[in-house]
């Protein structure tokens, strides 16, 4: 089993999660990661996955600070006509052409190994074997335009875009009847495969970002009775991203970092630790931070 250097989690990158309404500056905020990147000597590269087709916000910012150029932009499907019928178009090739592009970016990773040895007991000996061998995972001096951080925004969008592609290669649809009828098989095959590309983002040599719209929902609980029974609301509303099914409750233990975004007075703020209405917010990378905070990453990843 190869070892990892305690180094290399000196500064470690991890995946982060950023959930909110429209207009409460998950996009935006991302500016700010560019100061961690360069704080820790990282590539200031951009990746950007625009599923949502908002990243104005984000461009305005690097033109205004001139590093547009540091931002390589990927966007998917073009806007068709409207279907006549009762079922809208679907299209399967935009879900296609982005695991395409993501599993190329993979590619584009290589695991080192270091082995740990030491010099030979006795002169023209064998070199002493001192432990597994040292493992980490870096891009290839090939690929020129190495990130240092990659978005997929936003994560919603990503849901939707997979089930539709589903949908057209199962040969099934909503409203299906017989053998076209979405299954909880169905179901769970998308929520597996949300939770893959999440891992496959996570294991990527940089920080990555997954924005998520939200929604509010009502917490329950089953029912007294001994089988179950019905569930019963528990009168608690709680902040849970839009993907699909219980995913929306528990998608946070995928990430390093989960943040929640919120508009107050004017400003742009994460609540970082969790309540009754944000559960699971949190960030590994720093030990003491404040329960809600400005959007900078600097406040929420230490740089020291």
């Amino acid at each position: 089993m190869p070892q990892i250097n305690i180094e290399d989690l000196r500064h470690p990158t991890t995946n982060i999660a950023i959930i909110g309404a429209p207009g409460t500056g998950k996009t935006r905020s991302t500016f700010t990661m560019r100061k961690v990147l360069l704080k820790l000597k990282m590539s200031p590269i951009y990746r950007y996955y625009d599923l949502d087709w908002g990243v104005e916000s984000l461009t305005e910012l690097a033109f205004e600070h001139g590093w547009e150029k540091d931002i390589d932009i990927f966007r998917y499907g073009t806007p068709h006509k409207v279907s006549e019928g009762a079922t809208p178009n679907r299209d399967s090739q935009p879900a296609i052409d982005l695991i395409r592009d993501l599993n190329w970016l993979h590619d584009q990773a290589e695991m080192v190994y270091t082995p740990q040895v030491g010099p030979p007991a006795i002169e023209g000996g064998a070199p002493v074997f001192l432990g597994p061998p040292m493992i980490q995972t870096k891009w290839k001096d090939s690929f020129t335009r190495a990130p240092g951080l990659v978005v997929v925004d936003s994560g919603s969008s990503l849901r939707d875009m997979l089930f539709n592609s589903m949908l057209v290669q199962r040969k099934i649809d909503v409203g299906g009847t017989g053998d076209r009828a979405i299954s909880w098989n169905d179901w769970q095959l998308l929520k597996e495969k949300i939770v893959e590309i999440i891992e496959l983002l996570k294991g990527l040599p940089c920080f990555s970002i997954m924005t998520f719209h939200d929604e509010l929902r009502q917490e329950t609980s089953e029912g007294p009775s001994k089988d179950g029974g019905d569930t019963v609301s528990t009168g608690v509303t709680v902040v849970v991203p839009i993907v699909t099914g219980d995913l929306r409750f528990n998608i946070q233990k995928f990430f390093g970092i989960a943040l929640n975004a919120t508009v107050q007075g004017g400003v742009y703020r994460w609540f970082v630790k969790p309540d009754q209405r944000n559960r699971g917010v949190r960030t590994r990378l720093m030990s003491t931070v404040q329960a809600v905070v400005d959007q900078d990453f600097m406040n929420i990843i230490s740089t020291k």
